[in-house]
């Protein structure tokens, strides 16, 4: 088989991270490190402040706690992947025909630590997300994702722009995209007839697929509520 007939045979499988592989967010997780002056900062910031840059202000609130690299890993290895959610991901081990990604607005570091924990390295071909790093000090340091002009989406991240790459990169015979947050509609939007949003019920991706914003939308909509609607979908769709 040759390298383009290949391609047209494969199946492109993309998480979000918070919410959506995870059960919870991992950086609402980690501000319980930074106690209540945590909290009042970020009650202190409006809507339209970019989110990544106050959680680098949060990660260095927590460093001055004196908490340093190994606990704040430690503190994070207690998020939980719902155990069908991880079913539905161990299915797709193995497959040369299934590339699976993230793209989170999360950051490197958390999201290192919990593939670790979870074993499940191995298994995401790639992972787009904000980059972070502990310093020499063991603070945490964050940036953002990438520059972008998209209007739509945060400062710090155009979850469709990476979509298109990943699509224009490979002429995948079907794509299925796992998400929750508002901030996966632009990337939902990038689907095609055929293909396949799994949006989990009640968040604010299936009630902007509700309004204009979501009116361009064009694959088919599954709604989910926990991993093991996903694991039930997977088994009857993504099954070698």
């Amino acid at each position: 088989m040759t390298a383009a007939a290949e391609a047209c045979h494969r199946t492109l499988v993309v998480f979000d991270f918070d919410q959506s592989l995870l059960e919870d967010d991992t950086d609402r997780w980690s501000m319980k490190l930074g106690g209540d002056e945590a909290a009042a900062l970020r009650a202190s910031r409006g809507r339209d402040d970019c989110w990544t840059d106050l959680m680098g202000e949060i990660f260095a609130v927590i460093h001055s706690k004196g908490v340093g690299r190994e606990q704040f890993e430690a503190h994070m290895q207690g998020m939980v992947i719902h155990t069908d959610m991880l079913a539905a991901c161990k299915l797709m081990e193995g497959r040369t025909d299934v590339d699976c990604f993230i793209l989170s607005d999360s950051n490197s570091v958390f999201i290192d630590v919990l593939l670790e924990r979870y074993v499940l390295k191995n298994l995401f071909k790639r992972v787009v997300t904000n980059p972070a790093h502990f310093d020499e000090n063991g603070c945490l340091r964050i940036q953002h994702c990438h520059s972008h002009s998209c209007a739509t989406c945060v400062l710090n991240l155009c979850k469709a722009e990476f979509m298109s790459e990943f699509i224009a990169t490979t002429p995948y015979a079907r794509k299925v995209y796992i998400g929750d947050g508002g901030g996966d509609l632009h990337a939902a939007l990038q689907l095609s007839p055929g293909d396949t949003l799994l949006a989990r019920r009640g968040y604010p991706l299936m009630k902007k697929l509700a309004t204009p914003a979501g009116q361009d939308f064009k694959a088919n909509l599954v709604p989910w509520d926990s991993g093991t609607d996903v694991l039930s979908w997977f088994q009857k769709h993504l099954s070698s």
